[in-house]
This record gives C-alpha cells, sequence and structure tokens, in this order.
C-alpha cells in the first residue's frame, strides 16, 4: 500500500505546482497576430528551403520571394521550392499565404504543400502526395497533371491562402481573403508549403507566418470547428438529475458539506436529491461489484493485495462530517487541530496496521505546521519544530523528501512570498493538501478516491486521445483546462 499512497500525495503537491506556474504563464504579452495566435510551441515554416529548389529559380535573401528566370518552354522546366521544415503536427490549422507580385507571361504558379520526396522540377500536384492549386487555369491538383475545376484564374497582384484544417484533414485556399472551400479531404502528414513557376517572369512572395496579418484568418475555420462540436454536445440530452447527481457527488467526495447543503437548499432538495442519491447509490453498487469482479481477474500483485485488504467502512455520508471538518481545520490554517481530530474520530488511522498511511498524513500535516509557524514569523519556533518533527519524516519517500527540503527552503528567504516557494503559501496548495488528507480518509475508509465528476473528465481526455489517434494525430492536443475556461 506504501507505493500506492505515496503516489497519491506527490501527484496532489505537482498539481498544486502546476497551478502557480500556469499562473506565471498567463500574464499578458504583446499582441499576436497570424500563425503565432495558434500555438507559440509550434515549430513553424519561417522561409523557403534554398538548399533543394527546382531549375531557374532566384531567390531573395530574405528567402521568401522567387523570381522565375526560365523560358517555361518544357514540362520538366518547372522551378518548385518548399519551406525549411514542415506542417507542424499539433496545432489546429496550419495556413500561409502568396503573393503573386508578377504574374509573367502566363502566371503558370502552383501553390500548395507537398511531402519530402516531391520533385523539385514539378508543379504540385502533378506527383504523388502533393496538392496544388494553379494560377492559369484555376484547377486542383493532386497526385497527376489532369487537374479538377476548382476555384477562379488569379495573376499579378492577387493574394492566395493555402491552409491545412488538420483536425478535418482538409486542404483549403483562399483569393484575395475570400475563403474558396475545401479542395482535398483525407490529407496526412508529414507536408510541406510549396510553390511553383512555369512560365518567364513570375515573381511570388511568401507570407509564412502573417505577422503583419494575412488577408484571411484562418482561426475562423478552427471556431466554426468548434462552434459545431458544442451544439453536438449541447444537443445530448443530459437529466437534471443527472446534472445535479454529479455536483452533489463531487461536493460529497471532497468533504464541503456546507456548500453541499446551500446547493441542496438553493437547488430544492427534495425531489432532485432523493433521486440523485438513488441513482448515485445504484451506480456505487454497480461499480463495487464490477470492482471485485475484476479483483478477481487481477494477478494477486502487491498493489491488489493492499488494496483488498483496505477496511470496509460504513457508506460515504458518514465520513462527511467528519472530512468537512478536517478541511475546515487545514484551510483555516490550524493543521495541529486537524490530526487532533482524525486521532479522535478515526483512531483506526494510527493504527500499526495502516503505517503507510497514517505516515501520510502525520507527514503531510507536519509540513503544513512549520509553513504556518513560517507565515507567523516564528522563525525559532520554525527551527526547532524542524529538527524535532520534521526530521522523523526524512527518507520515507524520494518525493516526499523532495517536498521538505522545499519546505524547509523557506528558512532562507527574507520575503518568502517572492520565492521561489512560495506557492507553498497560496491558498492553492493548501486547498491541495486538504484534498491529500480527505483521499487518505476515504481511501481508509474503502471509498473511492477519485469522485465521479473527476473519473468523467479522465473519460473525456482518453476520448479525446483516441479521437486523435484515429487522424493521424494531427491537429490541436486537446487540453481540459483550456476546454474548460473557454481559451
Amino acid at each position: 500500500m506504501g507505493s500506492l499512497v505515496w503516489r497519491m500525495f506527490v501527484d496532489s503537491m505537482e498539481d498544486v505546482d502546476g497551478v502557480e506556474l500556469t499562473e506565471n504563464a498567463g500574464e499578458e504579452e504583446g499582441e499576436k497576430t497570424g500563425l503565432e495566435t495558434l500555438r507559440t510551441d509550434a515549430v513553424l515554416p519561417s522561409e523557403l528551403n534554398t538548399k533543394n529548389t527546382g531549375s531557374f529559380l532566384e531567390i531573395s535573401r530574405d528567402k521568401c520571394t522567387v523570381r522565375y528566370t526560365g523560358h517555361g518552354s518544357h514540362d520538366n522546366d518547372v522551378g518548385s521550392v518548399q519551406s525549411d521544415v514542415g506542417v507542424p503536427s499539433n496545432v489546429p490549422v496550419y495556413y500561409f499565404e502568396t503573393k503573386v507580385v508578377d504574374g509573367g507571361e502566363k502566371c503558370c504558379v502552383g501553390i500548395g504543400f507537398t511531402d519530402k520526396k516531391f520533385k523539385v522540377t514539378r508543379q504540385p500536384g502533378w506527383e504523388p502526395n502533393s496538392y496544388g492549386y494553379h494560377g492559369d487555369d484555376g484547377k486542383k491538383f493532386h497526385n497527376n497533371g489532369l487537374g479538377e475545376n476548382y476555384g477562379p484564374t488569379f495573376n499579378t497582384g492577387d493574394v492566395i491562402g493555402a491552409g491545412i484544417l488538420l483536425e478535418k484533414q482538409e486542404i483549403f485556399y483562399t483569393k484575395n481573403g475570400k475563403y474558396l472551400g475545401v479542395a482535398f479531404r483525407n490529407v496526412s502528414l508529414p507536408l510541406y508549403p510549396t510553390v511553383g513557376l512555369h512560365s518567364m517572369n513570375e515573381c511570388v512572395q511568401i507570407d509564412f507566418l502573417g505577422k503583419k496579418g494575412f488577408m484571411y484568418d484562418p482561426t475562423v475555420l478552427v471556431a466554426q470547428v468548434e462552434e459545431n462540436t458544442k451544439q453536438a454536445v449541447e444537443r445530448v440530452p443530459m437529466s437534471a438529475v443527472m446534472t445535479h447527481q454529479l455536483v452533489r457527488n463531487y461536493l460529497k467526495h471532497y468533504g464541503y458539506a456546507h456548500t453541499l447543503k446551500a446547493f441542496d437548499d438553493l437547488s430544492g432538495a427534495g425531489t432532485l436529491s432523493k433521486e440523485s442519491d438513488a441513482s448515485e447509490n445504484a451506480a456505487c453498487a454497480v461499480k463495487r461489484t464490477k470492482l471485485s469482479y475484476a479483483e478477481k481477474l487481477r494477478s494477486s500483485s502487491k498493489r491488489t493485495q493492499e488494496e483488498s485488504s483496505a477496511p470496509t467502512q460504513p457508506p460515504l455520508d458518514t465520513s462527511l462530517a467528519l472530512r468537512s471538518a478536517i478541511r475546515a481545520h487545514i484551510l483555516g490554517r490550524s493543521p495541529e487541530d486537524a490530526e487532533v481530530l482524525l486521532q479522535e474520530k478515526l483512531p483506526q488511522m494510527f493504527e500499526e496496521k495502516n503505517r503507510s498511511i497514517c505516515m501520510l498524513v502525520k507527514a503531510t500535516l507536519a509540513c503544513q505546521i512549520f509553513i504556518k509557524l513560517m507565515q507567523e514569523n516564528r522563525l525559532v519556533d520554525a527551527v526547532k519544530y524542524a529538527q524535532d518533527s520534521l526530521v522523523e519524516y526524512r527518507g520515507i519517500s524520494r518525493g516526499f523528501d523532495e517536498k521538505i527540503q522545499d519546505v524547509l527552503a523557506l528558512l532562507a528567504y527574507p520575503n518568502m512570498n517572492e520565492s521561489p516557494v512560495a506557492h507553498l503559501l497560496t491558498c492553492q496548495h493548501t486547498d491541495a493538501v486538504a484534498d491529500v488528507i480527505n483521499r487518505a480518509i476515504l481511501y481508509l475508509m474503502g471509498e473511492h478516491t477519485i469522485s465521479e465528476l473527476e473519473v468523467d473528465l479522465r473519460q473525456l481526455l482518453l476520448v479525446q486521445w483516441e479521437i486523435r489517434s484515429a487522424n493521424g494525430s494531427q491537429g490541436k492536443v486537446f487540453n481540459l483546462e483550456e476546454a474548460m475556461h473557454g481559451v
């Protein structure tokens, strides 16, 4: 049981550190435009690949402007060039724009995407796994030189945009800021933005990043996809009882007794609460049956034996008052009172057979007592407490040793609130500590240590992962925090 308990503690503490990092990362920066608004850590194409270009091309020093210097007399006189890197797979949409500076003699300009093996003496779309939209006839090309009708022709002064909506595996084009529709479907990466030139004096300028703003905003498509998804989700029927049950279960699970009462009072605790409790009890009964059956199928590993040996206790409601009081003590900066209450109301926690979970609880509360002494500026008492009490918990876990080091590091900073370990003084950290103790109590009483809502959220993450995998691992990686906050 020890490894399970300590992992539960470490996971909870890491959640607090993550909250602090997220807050720091959210500080305002300069306004971003173009593709920078989509994802800051994606490696985006930024210039032309001058190491592999077709014949008859002259590339400017900025590596974004290219001119055709040939005569375009034969099919193999094409000059094509790709971007320096491929389209990233972890963005919802990729997009670039090409301005036709000079359409030349015939404006045989091809714009699109090609794979790494593409022959740069051919137009994008003529070769396998390449896609192109051509200016002289307005046709789209894929895998051959025949082409299909797609959009209007384009020439000098026109700006053609080419993009990939990765989550739907679609290539689209725009002309002078107007969306032309989907050109190709079932597109797979890796692909490189590519332009091809094939008549005298043609010249184009590529804008890879849109730092000065694109003529067309590609994020509009992403917003449409997200809105369609949102509407589809909202069309799924969900009863008031189900919603009520999720919220009540969450509040009960974490020991928010007063909030639970207020919630029931506001929502009409009568019929809904009775139906919710009946539904919840039925669900719990089914889960216990499934758990017992699953345990029979598992090998008799150490973790299974330890979980099976956890004592069976009364239902969750009987522990709500205790867990609520414990949380109140911890949030009220009285961790020592929390330990006294546990010893009084839950003495089995301190029995030898539950030594691991007892050590978790006592060590966690001891750290909070030290933090409290530091916050009260009782440095002498804090040092003495560390020497007399905290030292007792050194060496019981590598993860916990690191936490003790962080706690003791508060002594090194004159201004703790501006120190690298200032997160230990936050409400988020204190709340997470209360969660650790709450989970420990639930585990000891044979109850689930994860709420129904969190189980559903984990299922959501798994489903999103499966959807992205089925899409060739293309598109934006689902971020639960962003989804919940509407980022």
